[in-house]
């Protein structure tokens, strides 16, 4: 189950409402029979139905086909269950309910909300070959937002995109995801260490711009600047920096006498004089006898871990080609971080200049000077940001509040 539809359900069975879910499993698994990850009280208000999403295919255009099937499948299970007061959307998975709402019958009455998240297919694409997949989604996407009464945006550049797409008769509704409460701290601490530590969470993908970050850091590598870069994510060990990348940009190795590296906890031993590879210690890469420090966590799924390091850094950096709204920036936010980020999708609605940098998406001089401003700062400028992102995050990102405001909005639209 994706965690946007785990929480939201989560969240609404809290306040009382009845809700079924139909959730996606991948064809071929057997169907989960006990739900995981919700209190009995919350189980008494939810109903779960789990469908087999199609095995996938290697043509072009496969997904959208996939999606389709997997909607007549969600349908056929819906339509065995007492009628609702409201349909919630995520993505093509009511696409059949859709197709079907002008057939005679009480059911094409039922007032629906769709949310299709970022719209990547409405952004900026890093390559062709994504612009071209976008190009095989963008009619069909329109076809589903255009045939529901309402459809939920992340705000930002979302609602102007969503906007076009629509007709006079759909009904857009700002409305963020959230955050639990365990991800919040109280305040923002004040850094303690002489330097400045830096995150990035996701996975090896495109349009994360993970390329254009990595070109970066080589600039930042050979002019000494000081930091210290933490990646969390299943990246592959082939695409990590290395001395091989380094020696690219510069012919003498970096040094730095006056600063001993220390390593990640429970990592390497500290860097010794002995050492030539200027990246000896691969893959948590440490850099010895350089005032800059990489550590590739690799994919790390226990959060109280991804927690521990997001509370010891100070600046998150997402420099994606294309975004919805990301959790991983509310998780820093929450965590006290200050936040460097391409502006986006909905990501304006989470970062502005009080709390961070917007950047424009692939563009590696502003993401330079954006980190460069961020060794520059002062402890006490920087601990503004940080603050200013945890109170943001509770005064309209949690959980509590996102459902309760989309129950209040399903009730108004449903009278």
């Amino acid at each position: 189950m994706q965690k946007h539809s785990y929480y939201l359900a989560k969240y609404l069975a809290r306040t009382g409402v009845k809700v079924d879910v139909y959730h996606a499993i991948p064809e071929g698994q057997p169907l989960p029979t006990t739900p995981e990850g919700f209190t009995e009280e919350e189980l008494q208000n939810l109903q779960f139905f789990p469908v087999h999403f199609p095995k996938r295919a290697k043509y072009p255009g496969h997904y959208i086909r996939e999606s389709y099937i997997y909607s007549k499948r969600v349908y056929k299970k819906f339509i065995q269950q007492p009628q609702p007061d409201f349909v919630y959307i995520q993505g093509f998975s009511g696409w059949e309910f859709l197709a079907r709402r002008k057939e005679p019958g009480a059911w094409g009455r039922i007032k629906t909300g769709i949310n299709f998240h970022g719209v990547e297919m409405f952004q900026k694409a890093p390559s062709l070959r994504i612009k071209l997949e976008h190009l095989l989604l963008r009619p069909w996407v329109k076809w589903n937002i255009r045939h529901s009464d309402i459809i939920f945006s992340l705000g930002g550049k979302l609602t102007h995109i969503q906007k076009k797409l629509t007709t006079a008769k759909n009904n857009i509704i700002e409305m963020p995801i959230g955050i639990t409460n365990d991800w919040l701290i109280d305040e923002a601490p004040e850094q303690k260490s002489k330097i400045r530590k830096f995150a990035f969470i996701g996975r090896y993908e495109r349009r994360k711009g993970i390329e254009e970050l990595h070109s970066v850091l080589q600039h930042l590598m050979k002019e000494n600047q000081p930091f210290e870069f933490h990646f969390i994510g299943p990246i592959p060990k082939s695409k990590h920096l290395t001395s091989t990348h380094l020696n690219s940009y510069s012919s003498t190795s970096l040094t730095s006498p006056s600063l001993t590296p220390c390593p990640p906890e429970g990592g390497n031993q500290p860097a010794t004089k002995t050492s030539n590879n200027p990246l000896a210690y691969s893959p948590t890469s440490l850099i010895p006898y350089s005032p800059t420090r990489l550590v590739y966590h690799g994919p790390i799924h226990d959060e109280k871990k991804i927690q521990q390091i997001l509370r010891n850094a100070d600046v998150l950096v997402c420099p994606s080609w294309s975004e919805g709204m990301p959790t991983v920036i509310l998780e820093a936010m929450a965590s006290g971080c200050a936040i460097i980020a391409s502006d986006v999708g909905a990501v304006s609605e989470q970062v502005d200049s009080n709390n961070g940098i917007l950047i424009e998406p692939g563009n590696k001089n502003q993401l330079k000077n954006a980190m460069i401003n961020m060794l520059n700062m002062d402890n006490e400028n920087l601990l503004k940001m940080k603050k200013i992102s945890v109170d943001r995050i509770k005064e309209k990102f949690l959980w509590e509040q996102v459902a309760e405001r989309t129950i209040q909005e399903i009730r108004r639209i449903s009278v």
